[in-house]
């Protein structure tokens, strides 16, 4: 048989088959060389991003670098990465077809030991800030992260050659302890006041304003110049400041009223009406058409509606759809009213409903309401008929019932009163303390017209009393009240002056401006010269009719022993207050993260200070956590005193920016950073034994080492020791020239404790070490700025540093190695200039 050349069909697709894995082989390879690259390319990207900000801060001046105050927490990485939202908010940057966020924060930091620790915003300037770079982007294997770490010290102050000293006395001559003098032109000097009202602190020489403060006086300004030599001698006397009180009402607007109600104009065949009224600042929808926004129910004594049945609204008919602000609404069974020869307009009018249209007993007891359409009450009245012994309706009634010996008869009128227990035909009838016999007047002969959406708009001089609400003043020496069930509220002891009252009630709020406090008077607020004034002449109630955007923050502050702290300043949310005879303190902030600090600066110097954090408040909530809840409002403080310290360099004079920490049982308690007099304050300790030990370079050398010390008293400042410095932190600086032309392409500066090997083209060495980590030998870098200056920390020493420089002209050419530079700083603090020049 002759065979045929040639394949089968199933050889043809096995054939098909390899080839195929063959190029899905290839592909797949190509794929991932193709991730690889695009992986690397990321990393190489968010490297230079990193760099390039941490660079960019390090060329900030120290205090023009910010301390984070507020952060974002990125929770789409564990742990969850912190970074600045607002000083240095987060940045999209697009590199290379990449999307990149980049993230930075700032914190102040100090070296204790080896290690770097950070420290809250909060507290004293350490002298040290770390800066924390995150750049963040998203690749083939999910979200990655680079992130870099760096310092920046605080530079050397100037030199503190003169003193200013004196006395602080109240104006009998008293001496005054815990005066704070500073200079205004820099508050980084300043003492506080001893027992004996003595205070003392060290400047650089030149002319400075001194402010004198202390609690619950006036403060004092005064000018002085300081010359090398002889101290300076500048006293103050403080007055007290005088106080005063201030008193009135507060009343809430904020819900329609039924003001007045007839069931029949004159005879029995007469007009019945409900007029309503309006003291809120917007205007009320009511109804529009057939649809209802308020419903009207008209209540018998046993409780049921006319004529359709058990909680059933009235239909009406709406001429007007609205109640405006400060206006009334007239809703009759009838198209118009007449009422004391005059003929007013029906806003709206009973309708679908057979003869007789009379829906308010007459001559009975009974009762009427309106609510919304859940329907929730908004407000309602009822009225008995005692001769008969017919009780009022219990379902709209509020409070107790209006007393009437035989029912509604015709001509007779109930009205809300205007103002308590009065009714005046100007102001808007608005007054309701939710109890009808207290907040109605039965007329018994049509005396008052009735309104509608036409009429003048009457402005209120009431409303519900806000019982409960709080009342505070701005001012430094008050604290907050609430009113009573009435409304009524005084704050006694508010400082002479001119300021603002704050009502809080829920979620409504208002503010008093100028309030003028005379010495020894009380005040009552509203009045003529507020903002906004007085509703009425002579008439000092406040009304509060504007929704909050704030949170309130409530507590109480006490000792060990729970005794209450009076005048003691506590802050939140930026603003600080004075908690009342009872311990009690009451802040409105706005929403959000919220740090309370109670015993504030350590005002009170016998008492600790402590702080917490609210976080997420919302706009309304009052925030009041008394214990055994987590009490985050309520606060117990320790007694509490202050250990002063000096650090000094080995040439005797003030050095500052060194930190010191306070242990206890091998505990780090307390720590301060020296000021530019070379003192540090090591406040807010209780009673106790203590060791003193600097927290200082590992490199600086330090006498004595530690020192231990026995606070006894609180409420004043114990002496500690002197702590002398021998090496620390020194500058090096200068500018990178091209001939005479600044660099303006940046070019790396290297300080080295040794001399590098090789020459003009050997590429800079490889960096070792890290945060708080022992160096040998140590390498100091920098990068000059778009000017071609450099600014170059290290460490104090004793042997000279030799200096690099790395230069490249343009991309692609070889880079030029300059150095080294022998730059002597031997002392902390020192400056040295250095130049380079390709």
């Amino acid at each position: 048989m002759k065979r045929t050349s040639g394949v089968t069909l199933i050889e043809l697709l096995i054939a098909c088959a390899i080839v195929g894995i063959g190029i899905l082989a290839f592909m797949s390879t190509f794929r991932y060389v193709t991730t690889s690259i695009q992986i690397s390319k990321g990393k190489s990207l968010a490297n230079n991003l990193v760099t390039e900000q941490i660079e960019k801060l390090k060329n900030l001046q120290y205090y023009s670098l910010l301390v984070t105050t507020s952060t974002y927490s990125d929770n789409r990485f564990t742990p969850p990465l912190l970074y600045d939202n607002g000083s240095y908010p987060a940045q999209a940057i697009i590199q290379g077809g990449i999307s990149f966020t980049r993230g930075t924060r700032i914190d102040f930091a100090y070296q204790y030991g080896n290690t770097i620790t950070t420290a809250a915003w909060t507290s004293d300037d350490t002298g040290l800030k770390l800066i924390t770079v995150y750049v963040m982007w998203q690749d083939n294997f999910g979200l990655r992260y680079q992130a870099v770490q760096n310092l920046m010290a605080n530079p050397a102050a100037n030199p503190l050659n003169s003193t200013f000293k004196g006395t602080v006395n109240d104006t009998n001559g008293n001496h005054l302890v815990g005066a704070v003098v500073k200079t205004i032109d820099n508050p980084n000097y300043y003492a506080i006041t001893d027992a004996s009202g003595n205070y003392q602190f060290k400047v650089a020489s030149g002319t400075y304003t001194l402010n004198c403060a202390n609690q619950g006086y006036f403060s004092s300004d005064r000018t002085g110049t300081a010359s090398v030599g002889t101290p300076t001698t500048i006293n103050f006397n403080l007055a007290i400041m005088s106080t005063g009180t201030v008193n009135g009402h507060a009343y809430i607007d904020s819900h329609i009223v039924v003001s007045q109600v007839v069931a029949s104009t004159d005879t029995g065949g007469g007009t019945e009406y409900v007029e309503l009224y309006n003291p809120t600042t917007s205007a009320v929808t009511i109804g529009s058409g057939g649809t209802p926004s308020v419903n009207l129910y008209i209540f018998d004594r046993s409780n049921t509606t006319q004529p359709t049945g058990p909680l059933s609204p009235v239909p009406l008919t709406y001429v007007n759809s609205s109640i405006p602000s400060h206006g009334y609404y007239l809703i009759a069974n009838a198209t118009t009213v007449h009422v004391l020869n005059q003929t007013i307009q029906a806003d709206a009018y009973y309708t679908g409903i057979t003869a007789p249209t009379h829906l308010i007993a007459q001559a009975e007891a009974g009762g009427l309401g309106v609510a919304d359409l859940t329907p929730n009450k908004i407000d309602s009245l009822s009225w008995s008929k005692t001769g008969s012994g017919h009780n009022c309706p219990a379902t709209p009634l509020e409070g107790s019932c209006i007393p009437n010996a035989s029912g509604l008869q015709p001509g007779e009128q109930l009205v809300r009163y205007s103002d308590p227990a009065s009714l005046t035909v100007t102001n808007g009838r608005a007054y309701d303390t939710d109890n009808n016999s207290v907040d109605i007047d039965d007329i018994g002969v049509m005396t008052v017209v009735p309104g509608n959406s036409l009429t003048t708009p009457q402005n209120p001089t009431t409303g519900t009393p806000a019982a409960g609400a709080y009342v505070t003043c701005n001012d430094p020496l008050s604290s907050a009240s609430q009113c009573d069930s009435t409304g009524y509220f005084t704050i006694p002891g508010i400082a002479t002056g001119t300021w603002t009252l704050a009502f809080s009630s829920s979620t409504y709020y208002l503010e008093e401006g100028n309030v003028q406090m005379t010495p020894n008077l009380s005040t009552g607020v509203p009045n003529g010269s507020t903002t906004p004034a007085w509703p009425a002449i002579n008439l000092s109630n406040a009304l509060i009719n504007d929704t909050t955007a704030y949170a309130f923050i409530s507590g109480v502050v006490t000792d060990i022993n729970n005794n209450p702290i009076p005048n003691l300043q506590v802050l939140a949310g930026g603003k600080t207050v004075n908690t009342n005879s009872s311990g009690r303190y009451f802040v409105s902030t706005s929403t959000g993260d919220v740090l309370i600090v109670a015993n504030n600066g350590n005002q009170n110097k016998a008492y600790a200070s402590q702080s917490n954090v609210i976080l997420g408040t919302i706009a309304g909530a009052i925030y009041d956590n008394p214990p055994p809840n987590p009490s985050y409002t309520w606060f117990t403080l320790s007694t509490a005193g202050t250990l002063v310290g000096y650090f000094q360099t080995g040439s005797s004079t003030a050095l500052p920016g060194q930190t010191a920490v306070a242990l206890q049982g091998g505990n780090q308690v307390a720590q301060a950073v020296s000021d530019n007099s070379g003192h540090f304050y090591l406040a807010n300790l209780s009673t106790g034994t203590y060791t003193i030990t600097p927290s200082l370079d590992p490199a600086s050398s330090v006498s004595p080492t530690s020192t231990v010390v026995t606070l006894t008293s609180t409420g004043t400042a114990t002496s500690v020791s002197t702590f002398t410095v021998t090496n620390g932190l020194a500058l090096i600086s200068g500018q990178v020239l091209k001939s005479t032309n600044p660099i303006t392409t940046g070019v790396l500066i290297l300080a080295s404790t040794t001399t590098l090997t090789g020459g003009s083209t050997t590429p800079p060495p490889t960096m070792n070490g890290g945060l708080g980590t022992l160096c040998n030998p140590c390498y100091y870098g920098v990068s000059s700025d778009a000017t071609g200056e450099y600014t170059l920390y290290v460490r104090s020493s004793a042997s000279s540093y030799q200096l690099y420089g790395w230069y490249t002209a343009v991309p692609g050419s070889p880079t030029s190695r300059l150095g080294p530079f022998s730059v002597a700083v031997s002392t902390a603090g020192m400056i040295a200039t250095q130049n380079l020049s390709w």
